[in-house]
């Protein structure tokens, strides 16, 4: 259960309903997940004036407006994925939870356990699952701060025309049969005036190569 001032009702109206569509901002995000490896690494700061993180060493003078994140730890990365394991939600099979379970007990358990995610496929439900829970610790740090909620914090995810899958961007090309493309640029040469000229850019090797032939 989240609680919130009477004052802040922004702070329920953010849709946690399909994480995987939004994105946390960059700086907000390692702030919240970057583990320090030693006591005396810098901490992440908030500085609601600018509306940016900053990072602090122990040792060096900091604004008076500086709120501290909650500092990320390697047992609350852990428990978020027990979490992921055990979550109805999710509802994991249970060769799966088996498998993500020994990747915990290993040497290397966040790797080990990435690779894993990766082996089952079943990374979005992790990103979707991990997401949630990392937007409801920004959420309640934000409420605990009496931080009044950004919208330029998340960001939504838009898919790039790069994301899509390469047999998806050829199925969308027409496939012109070799033998009636010359036919078409040979009725073309027929009936094109010097305006179309002018309209009309031909790849530069394309031009060395019929040079010699246009010349002869």
């Amino acid at each position: 259960m989240l609680i919130v001032p009477v004052d802040r009702p922004e702070l329920l109206s953010i849709e946690l309903d399909d994480p995987s569509a939004n994105r946390i901002r960059d700086d907000l995000f390692k702030a919240l997940t970057q583990i320090p490896r030693h006591a005396d690494d810098p901490a992440p700061y908030y500085l609601p004036s600018t509306d940016e993180v900053v990072w602090f060493a122990h040792d060096v003078p900091r604004p008076g407006e500086a709120i501290r994140f909650p500092a990320a730890t390697f047992e609350q990365e852990i428990a978020d994925r027990k979490e992921f394991i055990d979550s109805p939600e999710v509802n994991l099979p249970h060769t799966a939870k088996s498998t993500l379970s020994i990747a915990l007990e290993s040497s290397s358990p966040l790797g080990a356990f990435s690779f894993a995610v990766k082996e089952l496929d079943i990374s979005s439900s992790w990103h979707r699952y991990r997401m949630s829970a990392i937007l409801m610790r920004l959420r309640r740090w934000s409420s605990e701060k009496n931080i009044r909620w950004s919208p330029h914090w998340i960001a939504e995810v838009r898919p790039k025309p790069s994301d899509v899958p390469a047999a998806e961007q050829i199925a969308v090309q027409p496939v012109v049969p070799v033998v009636v493309a010359r036919e078409f640029l040979g009725a073309l040469a027929s009936v094109i005036t010097e305006e179309d000229l002018a309209r009309i850019q031909v790849p530069l090797d394309l031009v060395v190569k019929a040079w010699p032939s246009s010349r002869g």
